[in-house]
């Protein structure tokens, strides 16, 4: 794992998670279009509640699980999270930057860690024609966003 918490452990790439989440993308997205916490915006990238949980032990957090999708050159760029979030990239590749660091390749089959607190200076699919997709996870207090636009 190196300092930006992108994992590149070729055990993992063992485990193919790509089929669960595709079953649980179906199984949820029904629920998650009726709550409305599958969202849109100008860029088109979608972040689709994947299932949450509350957390043992904390009155008041809980644990979400999101599918996010950017389509072929989507930038959100300039955003940030309340909460550091643990990721894992199902397709393609995703440029990402926090603060003043230089942009890393996240590729298929890589874990990575995102910054709280910090603005997400880059994050954008690196590919003009072929779409991405990863799941996230972030401890948040319920009703909270993990993800704050800018204005």
């Amino acid at each position: 794992m190196n300092k930006r918490g992108v994992q590149r452990d070729s055990a993992v790439q063992a485990w193919n998670p790509l089929g669960a989440v595709e079953h649980l993308s179906g199984v949820f997205q029904e629920r998650s279009a009726m709550t409305g916490e599958a969202e849109s915006r100008a860029t088109d990238i979608r972040r689709t509640l994947l299932c949450s949980s509350p957390v043992e032990g904390l009155p008041g957090w809980e644990t979400r699980l999101y599918l996010i999708e950017y389509p072929p050159g989507a930038d959100s760029s300039g955003h940030h999270h309340p909460a550091v979030g643990l990721g894992y990239m199902l397709r393609g590749t995703i440029l990402s930057a926090f603060g003043d660091e230089q942009p890393i390749a996240i590729r298929e089959d890589e874990s990575f860690v995102d910054a709280a607190h910090q603005i997400h200076t880059v994050s954008r699919n690196a590919s003009k024609t072929e779409p991405l997709r990863f799941v996230i996870a972030y401890t948040v207090k319920q009703g909270e966003p993990v993800t704050v636009l800018p204005a």
